[in-house]
């Protein structure tokens, strides 16, 4: 259909002249008033009205760096929200829900703009809960919840599997009680308990049944008192550790469960000074460790037959054991010393008529089997006397030096305990002029026989 172009003409003349008949009503004019509350010349509060002087906005401006950190927004003149800047960056990061002039929720933002926080209010306005997201993850892991406007609990959720494992009871506004389930198995790993003032005081850790633990420590002021551990689980501590300042200074262990403390140790700076044991669990004390200042042992005494004395003493350099003295028939006097390298007896020094000076040495192999052994029968300070245990031939071979020239008078050969030949220098002239050869009892081979005699 083709139209007339003069039809046409009428025809937009006759629209627009419609469209100028429709009412348009006058856009909504807003209308400022400025104050200056601090008299500094700029203002610092602006509200903001309708047209029909009906309350629209009001912007605050409290600490006069030119930016409003707070606005009030209205709706029908009522308050509705509330919206503030409250770390000065220039962001709005708290907003105040309103309604019928109480305040029912607020919302907390990060500076990217996220929901962080949220809290809800009761009618009274006061708060009910809070939810927080600790971690960034757009989730709420915590939650507060109040009564009567006052923290009574809270959860945390430390996996991020919206589930809580941590519990926490208040009073007064502080911790109470915090229970832990790291494997959200409904038995609790870990509890803490709190004074008055919310601070810890005691920790029970290491679970072996509901409500039962093995590792219970406790504080006071923040620090340290007392660690006590029931590692057989019978709810009876057996290792109870105190401490002084936060460091350990003493602890007591009881090794076999019987109900006695049987190891007590005593610390210096936090490190062993002297350790005490029961190694027979007869309740008397029996082995006494000493300690240097790095807390390496440096000498110990056991009583290892029960009389009450020290019979044996260790001795330690650098904490490698290098002396033992021994003291043989419980008389008091250590006659026997053992010196010892890489934790092997290299030579026993041993002092039978207890003068202060060796009138037997033992030295010893590798293997800690006896190579030689030199002797002072007489105690004049020669030792005339060799026993020699490593030749292949012989289990044992004796010589004697009698009249102290440091020639070998005599020799005797042994397998076994059996003297199977002896050697005899007769003039002393350093050969061995007579040989016996015990072929077996009641048979004697004699024969001359040239043979050096200076000491093996």
């Amino acid at each position: 259909m083709i139209f007339d172009r003069v039809y046409c003409s009428k025809l937009i003349v006759r629209i627009l002249f419609m469209l100028m008949m429709i009412p348009v009503s006058p856009a909504l004019a807003e209308k400022r008033m400025e104050k200056d509350l601090d008299n500094d010349g700029r203002p610092d509060q602006v509200s903001i009205y309708n047209d029909a002087g009906v309350i629209l906005r009001v912007e605050s401006d409290k600490d006069q760096d030119g930016f409003f950190e707070s606005l009030q927004h209205y709706q029908e003149g009522k308050l509705v929200r509330i919206e503030r800047d409250t770390d000065n960056d220039r962001r709005m990061d708290s907003i105040d829900f309103i309604e019928n002039e109480k305040r029912t929720r607020q919302e907390k933002l990060d500076p990217k703009g996220n929901l962080v926080q949220v809290s809800m209010f009761d009618g009274a306005g006061q708060i009910l809960l809070m939810k927080k997201d600790t971690t960034g993850d757009q989730k709420f892991d915590t939650l507060y919840h109040f009564t009567a406007g006052v923290l009574s609990s809270s959860t945390k959720d430390t996996d991020a599997n919206e589930k809580p494992n941590v519990f926490c009871i208040y009073k007064n506004q502080v911790p109470v009680e915090q229970k832990v389930d790291d494997n959200e198995d409904g038995v609790m790993d870990k509890v803490l308990v709190f004074n008055a003032e919310g601070e810890l005081e005691k920790l029970y850790k290491e679970p072996f049944a509901k409500d039962k633990y093995k590792n219970r420590v406790s504080f006071e002021k923040g620090e340290i008192l007392s660690q006590e551990r029931d590692r057989n689980e019978d709810g009876k501590p057996d290792d109870i550790t105190l401490f002084k300042k936060g460091i350990a200074s003493e602890q007591k262990k009881d090794s076999n469960f019987d109900g006695r403390f049987d190891v007590v140790t005593l610390f210096a700076n936090g490190l062993p000074k002297t350790q005490e044991k029961d190694t027979d669990f007869d309740g008397k004390m029996d082995y006494l460790a000493e300690f240097d200042d790095k807390g390496e042992v440096l000498k110990t005494r056991e009583d290892t037959n029960g009389n009450g004395k020290p019979d044996r003493i260790r001795y330690y350099r650098a904490g490698s054991l290098y002396r033992i003295e021994q003291d043989g028939n419980d008389d008091g006097f250590f006659e026997t010393v053992s010196l010892v390298e890489n934790n092997t007896v290299t030579k026993n020094l041993i002092d039978r008529n207890q003068d202060g000076k060796a009138d037997m040495e033992v030295f010893f192999n590798g293997n800690q089997e006896k190579k030689r052994l030199i002797s002072d029968a007489d105690y004049d300070g020669y030792f005339e006397s060799t026993q020699v245990y490593d030749n292949p031939a012989w289990t044992t071979i004796v010589s004697l030096d009698s009249d102290r020239d440091k020639i070998v008078d005599v020799r005797s050969y042994y397998k076994d305990t059996v003297l199977r030949q002896k050697e005899i220098d007769e003039d002393g002239d350093g050969v061995m002029d007579l040989v016996e050869v015990l072929i077996k009892r009641g048979q004697l081979t004699v024969s001359k026989k040239k043979n050096p005699g200076k000491l093996p």
